[in-house]
C-alpha cells in the first residue's frame, strides 16, 4: 500500500472542486486535466465492483465532478449530434468485445463505465467549453505553461536520473533500464514513460509558438516569448525521443503560413495509409522500413524491429475475431509456433492495442474520433490561428499513436471541441477594410482608369 499516491488519487476530486470554486468552469477544468496529468501519480486503487481508480480516472472524476457542482446548467444545454455516434462506438466497443467473446454481463459493464470516465468525460467537456477560438486559445496557455512548469523538473532527471516519482510516491513508475539512453537519462517526472513526457513538452513547444508566431502574443510575465519557447526546445532535445522531434519538426513546417494546404491533407491522410500498409503489406514495408533505420542507428533499428514483430503477432491473434476484437483478457496470448508454448506480446502502439481488444469496430471508431477533428482544421482553406495549432497537436498526437501508446485528456478534450466547432469559429473572417482605405482605393482606380487629356 502507498499512503501517498493513494491520498492523491483520492484527494484530487476535492482539490478540483476547490479549482472550479475561484476560476471559471472552462479554465478550471483545463487546469485541473494539465496540472493532473503532470503530478497525479502512475498508481491504481483496486475497488471492489467497480474498475480500479487510476491516474486517467481520477482526473475525468474530478473535471465531471467539478462540471455537476459549478456548471451544471451548462451541462443541461449540451446536445447530440450525429457525429457524436462515432465517439459513442467507440465508447461502446470494449463492451461488444465482452460480449462477442461470451466475458460476461459484468464485464461488458465494467469495461463501458471505465471507458466512459476516461474518454468519455474528456470528450463532454470538450463538447461543452471548447467551442471558439478563445477557448482553444485558453489550452493552447494551459499547455505552453504547464511545459515551462515541467521542464526544470525534466532537467533535473536528466541530471540527476528519473528519481522524482520514487522520491515523492516511494515506487518507480517503469523499468529504469529504459531510461538510460545515448549516454545519460531520458526523464519521466510523473508520467508513464519518457516518451510521453517527450510528447507533452513538444503539445507545450508548439503551443508556445502558435502563441507567438500566430497568435500574437509577445511577452509571457514580462519575458518575451521566442526564450522560453527556445528553453522549451532545448529541454525536447534533452529527452533523447527521436520519434518526439520528429514529429515536432513537422508539425512547424506544417503550422508555418505559407506551407500548402495539400501538404497538411498529405500527412494526414499518412494515418489510414499507414494502417493499411500494416495490415496487408505481409511485413515487406516494414522491412525495408528497417533496413532504413539500421543505416542510421542499429539500436533504433532492433528497437522498431521488435515492435513490429510483436505487432505482426497480434495481427494473427485478431483473425479469431476480427470484427470486435478478443476483449481486454486474452488478447496478448500468442502461442510459438515452434515450441507450442503460449507468450505473451509487448504492444507499444495504441492502434494495435485498440484492434486486439475491440476489432475493426474499435480501430475505426477510434481512428475516426480523432481524425475528424484534425482534418477540420487542418483542411480548412482560411482556418483561424488558434484552430490550426489545436488541429496540428491532435493530428501530431494521431501520429504518435501508430507507434506509442499515450492518450491524454486534453488530447481528447481538444478533439472534442473541434469536431462541432462552429463553422464560423473554424474559417478566420477577413477583416473588413476602413471606410476610408476603401474610398482612397475607388479614387485611385478611377485615377488610373480616367483617360489622359490631350
Amino acid at each position: 500500500m502507498n499512503t501517498i499516491a493513494d491520498l492523491v488519487l483520492v484527494g484530487w476530486t476535492p482539490l478540483a472542486l476547490l479549482v472550479f470554486a475561484f476560476l471559471p468552469a472552462r479554465r478550471a477544468g483545463l487546469v485541473v486535466m494539465a496540472v493532473g496529468w503532470m503530478f497525479v501519480p502512475i498508481h491504481s486503487i483496486s475497488t471492489p465492483g467497480l474498475p480500479d481508480i487510476t491516474k486517467s480516472m481520477c482526473i475525468s472524476i474530478a473535471v465531471a465532478a467539478g462540471v455537476l457542482c459549478f456548471d451544471r446548467r451548462r451541462l443541461s444545454a449540451l446536445r447530440l449530434h450525429w457525429l457524436d455516434l462515432v465517439t459513442l462506438t467507440w465508447l461502446m466497443a470494449p463492451s461488444l468485445a465482452s460480449m462477442a467473446n461470451h466475458l460476461g454481463a459484468y464485464d461488458a459493464l465494467s469495461a463501458l463505465l471505465q471507458r466512459s470516465i476516461t474518454w468519455g468525460v474528456p470528450y463532454v467537456f470538450g463538447r461543452l467549453y471548447l467551442t471558439s477560438n478563445a477557448a482553444l486559445r485558453d489550452c493552447l496557455w494551459v499547455l505552453f505553461l504547464s511545459g515551462l512548469v515541467y521542464a526544470p523538473l525534466a532537467l533535473y532527471e536528466v541530471r540527476m536520473s528519473p528519481q522524482l516519482h520514487r522520491i515523492v510516491y516511494g515506487a518507480a513508475q517503469h523499468n529504469f533500464v529504459q531510461t538510460i539512453r545515448g549516454g545519460g537519462y531520458r526523464p519521466m517526472v510523473f508520467m508513464h514513460h519518457g516518451l510521453e513526457l517527450s510528447m507533452w513538452l513538444s503539445w507545450s513547444v508548439i503551443a508556445g509558438l502558435s502563441l507567438w508566431r500566430l497568435l500574437g502574443v509577445r511577452r509571457v510575465l514580462g519575458i518575451p516569448v521566442a526564450l522560453p519557447c527556445i528553453a522549451l526546445l532545448g529541454t525536447v532535445l534533452l529527452c533523447k525521443s527521436s520519434g518526439a522531434l520528429a514529429l515536432l519538426g513537422l508539425t512547424i513546417v506544417l503550422m508555418a503560413p505559407r506551407t500548402s494546404r495539400l501538404l497538411r491533407v498529405l500527412v494526414l491522410a499518412g494515418v489510414p495509409a499507414f494502417l493499411l500498409v500494416r495490415a496487408f503489406s505481409d511485413g515487406v514495408v516494414e522491412d525495408t522500413l528497417v533496413s532504413w533505420i539500421s543505416l542510421w542507428s542499429e539500436q533504433r533499428a532492433e528497437s522498431v524491429a521488435y515492435r513490429f514483430d510483436n505487432e505482426a503477432l497480434l495481427l494473427d491473434n485478431v483473425h479469431r475475431s476480427p470484427l470486435f476484437g478478443l476483449g481486454g483478457w486474452s488478447f496478448l496470448d500468442v502461442v510459438d509456433p515452434w515450441t507450442g508454448r503460449t507468450n505473451q506480446a509487448v504492444p507499444d502502439s495504441y492502434w494495435i492495442l485498440a484492434l486486439s481488444t475491440t476489432g475493426v469496430v474499435g480501430l475505426i471508431s477510434f481512428v475516426l474520433a480523432l481524425w475528424l477533428p484534425a482534418w477540420r482544421g487542418m483542411t480548412a482553406r482560411r482556418p483561424s490561428r488558434a484552430v490550426l495549432a489545436c488541429s496540428l497537436l491532435v493530428g501530431m498526437s494521431m501520429l504518435d499513436l501508430m507507434f506509442n501508446a499515450f492518450v491524454t485528456p486534453l488530447l481528447v478534450t481538444m478533439a472534442g471541441g473541434l469536431l462541432l466547432l462552429p463553422r464560423g469559429q473554424v474559417e478566420a473572417q477577413r477583416a473588413p477594410a476602413a471606410r476610408g482605405a476603401r474610398r482612397i482605393r475607388a479614387t485611385a482606380t478611377r485615377g488610373m482608369l480616367r483617360p489622359r487629356s490631350a
